[in-house]
């Protein structure tokens, strides 16, 4: 038993260390009814005592603590007044060692022990291992140190050993423990439940999970050792859920003149993927093709005051694509430029955006059913949602968010495609009148951790 992670909270003589099997955990479902069919998921780890000399011990606990954080201003200008409220969802203690508790029998002692026959700066290499399955720990160091302790103050000795004693309690008890060298492991598991909010990290507010370890220490000089680890909840789909494989399809018609079928192949996608999205344009009369832009849209509601107090935060627009056909396309996604006999097909790379440019803007003839020499025209690309940070339309850093089912503290997104085409509007004087398509639908945006490896079983092979 090696402690290799840095100690959260160290003294002179002890040091404390969290560790977490899995330091982040995927909580599944979206809707009320998918995260109540839900199992639920285990937090497991451990608590990491490292003592280096004999050291008075009086309690140790550790506390699994979620509360959540909404900010709103008021006042003129907005940002005058700024008010917070916090809310626990969950709070859990467990009380590791109590010297209180010593005559009640209810301590639960480590799970591991690794004792020190002498100080590690004495002699490093000699350790006495043992492995000790005691639901006490004062059971554990009465064996260890029977003989030490044997030779000091025998009031004390006998009150720790429950022995009757004409010493009475108030003037012989001691509200410690020395704990011999070593490391100490104290094992713990807690199920949470899907229907807990996932972590959120906000301006206007957030919901945070700890774990929080103290040890509380005898003397003047020994201040108490605190430390604390975060704990990750991210929301994912359930099992089996073809939300990002089930494509988004929007149908627009416009004027009886042009016909735009987009295909988004996804509905949700982790934050750094890539979206596919795919077009095909029927112009009905001759129209030509200027400009394509891909946006994506956050929208925050904050709800305090148990609900009284609603604000909507200013919707954040972020583009993510723009293709224009005469400059090289702003997507480093590379392919190739195909022609098929039913379709004339474009996916956008260098080459394709070198002819377009040397040809100027793409001119939609009629449909098929006219006179017209050419088919209905198709378009592919793909789309990378930002993993980071991301600019908006007046250059503000920002970074965006994954979807949120918690109430208070409620995150969407919208994918926003705006097509811009003009037509002849006075064919005598071969002027063209601009106009703007736009598509919007709503997606839903992943952590950047849910991945298949990260919320799927590995395939068992036949052997």
């Amino acid at each position: 038993m090696k402690f290799k992670q840095k100690l959260l909270s160290s003294g002179k003589s002890s040091g404390v260390n969290i560790y977490l099997v899995e330091p982040v955990l995927f909580l599944r479902g979206f809707r009320q009814n998918q995260m109540s069919e839900q199992s639920t998921v285990v937090l497991r780890g451990s608590l990491n005592l490292h003592i280096t000399k004999p050291t008075k011990i009086k309690a140790i606990t550790l506390t699994f603590h979620g509360k959540a954080v909404t900010k709103w201003p008021e006042g003129i200008p907005p940002e005058k007044v700024r008010y917070q409220e916090t809310v626990t969802i969950i709070n859990h203690t467990w009380s590791i060692f109590n010297d209180q508790l010593l005559t009640a029998g209810t301590r639960t002692g480590p799970d591991h022990i690794e004792l020190f026959d002498r100080s590690p700066e004495d002699d490093p290499n000699h350790r006495d291992t043992l492995r000790s399955s005691s639901n006490s720990l004062s059971r554990y160091l009465d064996s260890a140190r029977s003989n030490r302790l044997s030779r000091q103050a025998k009031p004390l000795w006998n009150i720790l050993k429950g022995s009757s004693s004409t010493e009475t309690l108030s003037t012989t008890r001691a509200t410690y423990q020395i704990i011999d060298p070593g490391d100490y492991v104290f094992d713990l598991e807690f199920p949470l439940d899907c229907q807990l909010p996932e972590t959120i990290d906000v301006e206007s507010g957030s919901v945070k999970y700890e774990l929080k370890a103290i040890v509380e220490r005898e003397g003047a000089f020994c201040a108490d050792l605190r430390g604390s680890k975060e704990v990750i909840l991210i929301r994912t789909p359930t099992e089996g859920s073809l939300e990002q494989f089930e494509p988004i399809v929007i149908d627009r018609r416009w004027k009886d003149e042009l016909h735009i079928n987009s295909i988004v192949s996804g509905r949700t996608f982790p934050l750094g993927a890539l979206i596919p999205i795919s077009f095909k344009v029927t112009p009905l009369t001759e129209v030509q093709f200027h400009w394509i832009k891909v946006f994506a849209t956050e929208h925050i509601e904050i709800l305090c005051s148990n609900g009284y107090v609603h604000r909507m935060e200013p919707i954040r627009k972020i583009q993510l694509f723009e293709q224009r056909l005469d400059v090289p396309p702003a997507s480093t996604i590379s392919a190739n430029l195909e022609r098929t006999a039913a379709t004339e097909r474009f996916v956008f790379n260098d080459s394709a955006a070198s002819k377009l440019q040397t040809e100027g803007p793409m001119t939609l003839p009629s449909s098929p059913g006219g006179d017209s020499r050419f088919p209905p025209t198709e378009m592919e690309f793909h789309v990378q949602l930002p993993s980071y940070h991301a600019l908006t339309d007046n250059g503000k850093s920002v970074r965006l968010h994954c979807d949120t089912t918690y109430q208070n503290i409620r995150v969407h997104h919208w994918i926003k495609i705006l097509i811009r085409f003009s037509r002849l509007d006075t064919p005598e004087l071969d002027k063209r009148r601009c106009f703007e398509i736009v598509m919007h639908t709503p997606f839903r945006i992943l952590s950047r951790k849910v991945t298949e490896a990260t919320t799927t079983l590995p395939a068992y092979s036949a052997s």
